[in-house]
């Protein structure tokens, strides 16, 4: 019987051509501890290498779904492989917000959505909802007053279809200032934070 670590080394060795790779188990049960070869990176550099691969995962799954030379099991085996990533995101988060909740709580609050496990039995939708929406606060403190069934922020009206396009667009602005401090941590990464980006 191959152990997690053997599995891991062979399934790596068998879809990884290019790139070595230093971790992962696509059956693993549980959050494990951090790797001791990966102790010299920050999280933000984790962070920004995790981003930069899920987008070109996504960017990849894209082009494989609108190629039209593709066969359809192809095309949903590259799915497959976006919704494995972001479904075990999605349970890493649910599992630590159960563990510390207060972290995840105060950014909650600030939202306007959060990452979930969204299940298919409707018993299991309405404990999701109390969850989210009481035990986290979700959208609480958002400016647009989402929690409020009399006062929610409706997308239909132009003003605010105009006002959510602008937002949209100050976030990628930020996130784009977000990568370039990270990338030039004594650079720009040490000039203060511009208006966007606060």
């Amino acid at each position: 019987m191959e152990s997690a670590k053997e599995r891991c080394e062979r399934m790596l060795a068998e879809h990884s051509k290019t790139l070595p790779r230093v971790f992962g188990d696509p059956l693993r049960q549980e959050i494990g501890k951090p790797d001791s070869r990966l102790a010299d990176e920050s999280h933000g550099h984790i962070a920004a290498s995790t981003l930069g691969y899920l987008q070109e995962l996504a960017a990849r799954v894209q082009q494989c779904c609108g190629d039209e030379n593709e066969t359809l099991e192809r095309k949903r085996e590259a799915c497959q492989l976006l919704i494995n990533i972001a479904s075990d995101a999605a349970a890493d988060i649910h599992l630590l917000v159960r563990k510390f909740p207060e972290p995840f709580r105060a950014i909650a609050e600030n939202r306007s959505n959060f990452p979930c496990l969204f299940p298919a039995h409707p018993e299991d939708i309405r404990k999701l909802a109390s969850f989210i929406l009481d035990d986290l606060e979700l959208g609480k403190l958002h400016p647009l007053k989402l929690r409020s069934p009399l006062k929610t922020f409706s997308k239909k009206t132009p003003i605010n279809e105009l006002l959510l396009h602008y937002i949209k667009r100050i976030h990628a602005e930020a996130a784009v200032l977000l990568s370039m401090r990270i990338g030039d941590p004594f650079g720009f990464g040490s000039s203060p934070k511009e208006e966007v980006e606060r």
